[in-house]
């Protein structure tokens, strides 16, 4: 399979993170702006995870981006950036002609799985 890695702009990561809350009755996740809870009984009894604080979250993101240009290097052949800014059906649809693509290159038998420094 392709490697996809999203991009995401960092204030939009910290708007997601940040306003995500579990019920912990049902273990469904929530977002109090994007999936909001269908009523007050359920809103009254989520909670945010510990580290889901805009600090601890640019903590997270600053050790991210110091690693991530060293793993991407080793799959740089079968790497797929998507847009993650733009709507959700854009980014699926991004994702899904990416894994499609990745599929047809198997089934011709033209595909690399890993890259030869990871394969060993």
């Amino acid at each position: 399979c392709e490697m996809i890695k999203e991009k995401v702009d960092e204030d939009i990561l910290v708007e997601r993170v940040v306003g995500r809350r579990l019920d912990p009755v049902t273990g469904r996740i929530y977002h109090l702006k994007f999936s909001p809870p269908e009523n007050d009984e359920i809103a009254a009894r989520l909670t945010q995870r510990f580290d889901d604080t805009e600090e601890k979250v640019k903590l997270r993101l600053q050790t991210h981006h110091r690693n991530v240009e060293a793993v991407l290097g080793v799959y740089k052949d079968i790497l797929v950036k998507i847009n993650g800014n733009a709507p959700r059906e854009d980014v699926f649809a991004e994702i899904n002609a990416a894994l499609s693509n990745a599929l047809e290159k198997k089934a011709k038998g033209s595909f690399t799985s890993m890259p030869a420094s990871v394969a060993h």
